[in-house]
């Protein structure tokens, strides 16, 4: 269980490092993709190819996991607009089952990432991301605010 805690907040980190990374298609993006990947190079020491490889798996399985979300808060949606409807158990036999297919691609996930990754790089990883989580969240927020004031 403790694993399954520790790789749900490696996903949602990565998932935040990467919805920044691949959301601009500009050239800000393009330098915030190579800071990154320089990064990782620094504070996990791999290579830039490997780099490039765990970004790649991080893209993947954030488009997954989003698609699953979408269709878990459609079935949500219908079953909370339309309690009484005749096929409401497979509705919500379908929205739980969401999570376990959330569950399982979390896991392929971690293991592609002990394919090319040390579980200390893992870890790494997760340390690095984490900060760099906090960072993007307060520059945000600081964005934000300075848009504020104009």
């Amino acid at each position: 269980m403790n694993n399954l805690k520790i790789f749900a907040a490696v996903f949602i980190i990565l998932a935040v490092c990467s919805s920044s990374l691949y959301a601009q298609r500009d050239s800000s993006g393009r330098k915030l993709k190579k800071v990154i990947r320089e990064k990782l190079v620094e504070k996990i020491g791999i290579d830039e190819t490997t780099a490039d490889k765990v970004i790649t798996l991080q893209v993947k399985h954030r488009k997954e996991i989003k698609e699953l979300r979408k269709m878990q808060a459609d079935y949500l949606k219908d079953i909370t607009e339309n309690p009484e409807s005749p096929d409401i158990s497979s509705k919500l036999d379908a929205f739980v089952d969401c999570d376990n297919k959330i569950y399982q691609k979390r896991k392929e996930f971690l293991d592609d990432l002990k394919s090319i990754l040390t579980t200390k790089q893992i870890a790494q990883m997760m340390s690095f991301s984490n900060d760099l989580s906090k960072f993007m969240k307060k520059e945000m927020k600081k964005k934000h605010r300075d848009s504020d004031d104009r």
